[in-house]
C-alpha cells in the first residue's frame, strides 16, 4: 500500500524548481523541510546522474540518517521501479547514488567521496565551523549545477551555521524560514504534542515548533545581561582562596562526552567568586595529572574538587602517581549527591547578584590544534540552561558549578575554614622527568 502523498506548502513549493546552489531551510519541527528536499533530490536523481551526500554532525548508524526517510518518500512518489533501497545507500538505475556520513564521525569517510555533486545537511545546527571545512569542499568538483541544502533548527546566534548562512549567507542563496503552520498536511498528532509543550514551557516551545534561537525564545535561568557586565582580566591570583574542580571524561552520556574540564575558581576577600581560566580537552589520565599538577603550580589550590565517576580509580592513580613523584595534589572527591541541573543552578543566584566573575577571554589550546575561547563556550551553556541539547556540552558550567559542593568545603580568605586541606608543597613537578625539581 502506497503511502499518502504529501502536499508541498507555498513557502517551500519553490525548493522542487529553484537551481540555487544554496538552498537554507531554517526554523522549526513540523514544517516539512526535510522531506521536500528528499522529494527534490529524488526527483532530481532521477534526471540524470548524482552522487548525493546526506550528512550530519553525528551519525554513529544508518538510523541516525536520513535513509528511512528517503526510502518513505520513494514510496509515496512511486518510484520503486527506479530506486533500490539497499541497507546503508541507495541506487538508481541510472547510476545515481545516496549515501550517508556523520562528519565529526567519521571525516576521513567525507573527504574520500569522489564525485558528490549535490550536499544535504541535516539538523545542521549542530555542525561546527571545523565539520563545516571539511565537508563543503567534497562538493562539486566535477559535477554540473551542484546544490547544497542547509537544513535546521536554529539553536544559539552563536551557532557557525547560524552566522554562515543567517547572519551572512552566501550570495545568492535561496533562505526560506519555514514553521508548522506552513505545512498544509501538518499532522494532529504533532498539534496535540505542540499545544502541550506550550502549556508546559512556553519559552522553550518557541524554539522547538517556531524556530526561535535560544536568544529570541529566552530560554535560560540566567540573567545574561547582567553576566556580559561580570568579567575580569583573569591575571591578580593574590588575595584569593583557589580551588580547582575537575569534570572528568566519561562521566557523562551526552553524544560528545569525551571531554574533561578543570575550572579554576578563586574566591576573593571581597565575597567575589572570580572564574579562572578553564582547561578542557581529550586527555589520557597521565595527561589529567600532569595538567592538574601545572595548574597548582600557578594557583596554588586549597584542594581540588575531583568528581568521582570511575569508582576512585582515577583518584587511586592520582594518589599512586603523587607517591612516584613527590608531588601530592589535594584531591577531594566529589559525589553526584544531586541532579546536574541543580548543581548548576546554585550559580544562578550568583549571577543575578552580579557575584560570580568570568574572564574576558579565555583562551586554550587543545592537544588536537583547535584554539577556543572558553568563556565564549562558557556564554553559550548558560544561554541554553535548562534545554541543553545532547549535541552540545554543558561540562563547564556543571565543573565551574562545584565551588558550592558542601563537600569541597570552601571557604573565602577571611572566613574559618570548614575542611582540612593539604597544605602547599615546596619545589616544582617536572612532567618530563616526573620528578619535584
Amino acid at each position: 500500500m502506497r503511502l499518502t502523498r504529501l502536499r508541498v506548502g507555498r513557502k517551500l513549493a519553490v525548493v522542487l524548481s529553484t537551481a540555487a546552489t544554496w538552498v537554507i531551510l531554517h526554523g522549526g519541527r513540523g514544517s516539512g523541510k526535510s522531506w521536500v528536499v528528499a522529494r527534490k533530490l529524488l526527483i532530481k536523481g532521477r534526471k540524470h546522474k548524482r552522487t548525493i551526500l546526506c550528512v550530519r554532525e553525528i551519525q554513529n548508524s544508518i538510523v541516525d540518517s536520513v535513509h528511512k526517510l528517503l526510502a518513505d518518500e520513494i514510496e509515496r512518489l512511486g518510484l520503486g521501479y527506479f530506486y533500490t533501497v539497499m541497507a546503508n545507500e541507495i541506487r538508481g538505475a541510472n547510476g545515481t547514488r545516496f549515501i550517508y556520513a556523520g562528519i565529526k564521525t567519521d571525516p576521513n569517510k567525507i573527504k574520500s567521496v569522489e564525485n558528490v555533486s549535490d550536499l544535504w545537511c541535516e539538523e545542521a545546527e549542530n555542525i561546527s565551523e571545523e565539520s563545516w571545512r571539511i565537508v563543503l569542499p567534497t562538493v562539486g568538483r566535477n559535477a554540473s549545477d551542484p546544490q547544497i541544502f542547509v537544513v535546521f533548527n536554529p539553536y544559539s546566534e552563536g551557532d557557525p551555521t547560524y552566522v554562515r548562512f543567517l547572519k551572512a549567507p552566501p550570495e545568492g542563496a535561496l533562505v526560506i524560514e519555514c514553521n508548522w503552520w506552513d505545512n498544509p498536511d501538518f499532522p494532529e498528532f504533532l498539534r496535540a504534542l505542540k499545544d502541550d509543550d506550550y502549556r508546559r514551557d512556553p519559552a522553550a516551545a518557541k524554539h522547538t515548533w517556531e524556530g526561535k534561537t535560544i536568544e529570541e525564545a529566552g530560554t535560560t535561568e540566567f540573567d545574561m545581561e547582567k553576566m556580559k557586565k561580570c568579567t575580569w582580566h583573569a591575571d591578580n591570583y593574590q588575595g584569593k582562596n583557589w580551588y580547582l574542580l575537575v569534570d572528568p571524561s566519561g562521566s557523562k552520556k551526552k553524544i560528545q562526552g569525551d571531554w574533561t574540564v578543570m575550572s579554576p575558581i578563586g574566591l576573593g576577600r571581597d565575597r567575589f567568586i572570580y572564574q579562572g581560566k578553564w582547561t578542557r580537552d581529550k586527555f589520557n589520565l597521565l595527561e589529567k595529572y600532569n595538567r592538574m599538577v601545572e595548574l597548582h603550580e600557578q594557583y596554588r589550590f586549597k584542594a581540588i574538587g575531583y568528581e568521582d565517576s570511575s569508582g576512585g580509580l582515577e583518584i587511586d592513580y592520582f594518589t599512586q602517581k603523587g607517591a612516584e613523584t613527590g608531588y601530592r595534589l589535594p584531591i577531594i572527591p566529589l559525589k553526584a549527591t544531586k541532579a546536574k541541573e541543580d548543581r548548576i543552578r546554585w550559580l544562578v543566584p550568583l549571577v543575578s547578584e552580579m557575584r560570580y566573575l568570568i574572564p574576558q577571554e579565555s583562551i586554550y589550546r587543545q592537544l588536537d590544534g583547535v584554539t577556543l575561547d572558553l568563556t565564549q563556550q562558557l556564554l553559550l551553556e548558560m544561554r541554553s540552561f535548562p534545554h541543553i541539547p545532547d549535541t552540545m556540552h554543558d561540562d563547564m558550567l556543571d565543573a565551574s558549578s562545584r565551588i558550592m559542593d558542601p563537600d569541597l568545603g570552601a571557604y573565602y580568605p577571611t572566613a574559618k575554614p570548614t575542611t582540612m586541606v593539604i597544605p602547599r608543597q615546596e619545589g616544582r613537578y617536572d612532567p618530563a622527568s616526573g620528578v619535584r625539581i
